[in-house]
C-alpha cells in the first residue's frame, strides 16, 4: 500500500463538521446535476422515440406524404426523398429533445425556492459511516448506504437518494483543499456509485470559508470548534459548560413492575404540562449559571465526546415510547395500508391509461391522416379495456405479494426502534441512526383500534406505526392522540 493510499484511508476515518449558509444557485445546481445523471438520458430518450415514431409515421404512412409511395429503404433513401427522412427522423427529434432539455432546465432553477430547509443553515458531520444532518425541522444520521448517488463537481459535493431528496455540500464551506480532499476518500470508500461531473477547478479558485468560523449555535447554546478557532483569540471563549440532572430526576415510576415495562421502555420527557417525569442522566447545558459549572468538566465534555454529539436532537417536550414490533403487526398496517392507499393509486393510474389510449389513437390517426386505423381500433377499445382488468389484477397481487414477503423478513429481524412524540416534531431513533421531522413533512394519520399510523410526504409513501400497546397508560395515548390530532393536517379514525 503506498504512502497516498494509507493517507486517504486515514482521512476517510475522520469525522468532518460543515455549517452551510446556502446559495439559491447552489441548490439549483445540485439537484439539476443529480438529475441530469439520473434521470434526464431516460426523459431524453423517451421523447426521442415518441417524436420519431410520430414524425415517421407520419412520413411513411399518411397518405398526403410523398414518401407514402415508397416501398423499400432504397427508396427512401433517393434524393428527393433524403431531406424528409432526415428532417422527419433526425430534425424533429432533436428539436423535441432540446426544447425538452431547456424545460427541465428552467424547472429545477425553482429547486431552492421549493425547498424551505436550504433556506436556512443546515450543519453536516460526515462519518465514514453515514452523514449526520441538523436542518431547521428536523435531524438525522443517515448511513451512506441509503445514498443511491455520490457526484463531485467543480463547486460541491452532492449525496443523492433520489432526484427530490438531495443534500449539496459546498466546497467553500470545508477548511481546506486537505480537507476536501478527505471528504472525497470518505464517500470513494463508503459511497456505492460516486461520480466526478464538469471539469476540475483549481484549489485555488475556492474561496473557504471554515476558517472564519470558530463556533455554532443551538438552541441558543454555543458549541466552539477548537480546530477551527482564529488565531487571535482565546479558545477559552466560548466553552461549552455541562451539568447532569440531579439523581431525583429519574424516571417516574408508575408502580407496575419494572419487568414488565422493559419491553416497552416507555419514558416521558418534560414539559411544561407533565414535569414528574424524565429521562435520566441526560446531560444539559448549565445555561442558568455557568460560571459554576466546573472548567475540568466542560474540557473532559469537549474531548470525549464526539462533535457529532451537539448535533442531537433538537426536541425538548412530549413523550417518547419504545417500540419491539411483535410478529403480524407490521403486516397488519401494511395490509391496511395497501387496501386504502397503494391499490387505489394503482387503480388511478389504471383507469388513466385507459382514458388515455383512446385520445393517443385519435391523436396519432389526426396527425398521419389514417381516419379508418382509428375507426379500427375504437371498434376495439371495448375489448382493450377488458384486456386491463386482469394485468391490473395481476400486477395489485403481486405488489401485495411482494409486501407480505418483505414484512416476514422485517418480523424475522426485528429492531427496537424509539419514538419520541413532542410539539415540535417526532423523532425516530434505531440503533445508531435516528431521525427527527417537524410535522408539516406528515400529510395523513390512521388510528385503528391497535395502531397509530403516519403517514410520511404528499405522497404517504412512508408510514411510520406505533402500536397502541406501547404507551405507558391512557393518559399517555391520550397525550399522542391529541397531539397528532392538533399537528397532522388529515387525522381519520378507521372503523
Amino acid at each position: 500500500m503506498t504512502d497516498q493510499s494509507k493517507t486517504l484511508n486515514a482521512q476517510a476515518n475522520e469525522p468532518i463538521f460543515i455549517w452551510v449558509q446556502y446559495k439559491a444557485e447552489e441548490v439549483n445546481n445540485g439537484y439539476w446535476q443529480v438529475y441530469a445523471q439520473l434521470q434526464l438520458p431516460h426523459r431524453l430518450f423517451s421523447v426521442f422515440a415518441l417524436s420519431f415514431s410520430v414524425a415517421m409515421g407520419y412520413v411513411l404512412l399518411s397518405p398526403e406524404s410523398p414518401l407514402s409511395t415508397a416501398n423499400t429503404v432504397a427508396e427512401l433513401m433517393q434524393l428527393q426523398y433524403l431531406p424528409g427522412v432526415l428532417i422527419a427522423g433526425v430534425g424533429i427529434p432533436s428539436t423535441c429533445m432540446a426544447m425538452l432539455y431547456l424545460l427541465l432546465r428552467h424547472l429545477s432553477e425553482s429547486s431552492y425556492r421549493k425547498r424551505p430547509n436550504f433556506h436556512f443553515p443546515m450543519m453536516y458531520v460526515l462519518y465514514p459511516t453515514g452523514i449526520q444532518v441538523q436542518f431547521a425541522t428536523g435531524t438525522g444520521m443517515i448511513d451512506w448506504r441509503q445514498f443511491s448517488l455520490a457526484l463531485e463537481s467543480a463547486e460541491s459535493f452532492c449525496l443523492a437518494s433520489n432526484i427530490n431528496d438531495v443534500f449539496v455540500l459546498p466546497k467553500r464551506c470545508f477548511a481546506s483543499e486537505e480537507e476536501v480532499d478527505a471528504v472525497r476518500a470518505i464517500l470513494v470508500a463508503n459511497s456505492r456509485n460516486f461520480k466526478k461531473v464538469g471539469k476540475n477547478s483549481k484549489a485555488d479558485s475556492i474561496v473557504y470559508e471554515k476558517k472564519a468560523i470558530s463556533s455554532v449555535m443551538i438552541d441558543g447554546v454555543h458549541f466552539p470548534l477548537p480546530d477551527m478557532v482564529p488565531p487571535n483569540r482565546e479558545q477559552d471563549s466560548d466553552k461549552l459548560t455541562t451539568n447532569a440532572l440531579p439523581d431525583d430526576c429519574s424516571a417516574h415510576d408508575t408502580g407496575a413492575n419494572p419487568a414488565e415495562n422493559h419491553g416497552n421502555g416507555n419514558q416521558a420527557i418534560p414539559n411544561q404540562a407533565n414535569t414528574d417525569q424524565a429521562i435520566p442522566n441526560q446531560a444539559i447545558p448549565n445555561q442558568a449559571n455557568p460560571e459554576q459549572a466546573n472548567p475540568d468538566q466542560a474540557n473532559a465534555s469537549l474531548s470525549s465526546a464526539p462533535l457529532g454529539a451537539s448535533l442531537g436532537s433538537s426536541l425538548k417536550t412530549g413523550l417518547e415510547v419504545e417500540v419491539l414490533y411483535l410478529s403480524g403487526e407490521i403486516a397488519q398496517a401494511e395490509n391496511i395500508y395497501f387496501f386504502r392507499k397503494r391499490l387505489v393509486l394503482l387503480g388511478v393510474v389504471y383507469v388513466a391509461l385507459a382514458l388515455l389510449m383512446p385520445l393517443n389513437f385519435l391523436a396519432l390517426g389526426y396527425v398521419w391522416n389514417l381516419p379508418q386505423a382509428t375507426a379500427v381500433v375504437m371498434s376495439l377499445y371495448q375489448q382493450l379495456v377488458l384486456l386491463l382488468i386482469p394485468v391490473y389484477i395481476g400486477h395489485a397481487v403481486y405488489i401485495y405479494w411482494s409486501i407480505m414477503q418483505r414484512t416476514k423478513v422485517n418480523d424475522e429481524a426485528a429492531q427496537v426502534f424509539v419514538f419520541q412524540l413532542t410539539e415540535e416534531g417526532c423523532g425516530v431513533r434505531t440503533g445508531e441512526r435516528y431521525v427527527v421531522l417537524a410535522w408539516w413533512h406528515f400529510e395523513e394519520c390512521w388510528e385503528t383500534d391497535d395502531q397509530l399510523m403516519m403517514l410520511l410526504g404528499s405522497r404517504g409513501r412512508t408510514m411510520f406505526v406505533l402500536p397502541k400497546r406501547v404507551f405507558p397508560d391512557r393518559a399517555g395515548l391520550a397525550y399522542a392522540t391529541n397531539l397528532l390530532q392538533r399537528k397532522i393536517k388529515h387525522y381519520k379514525v378507521l372503523s
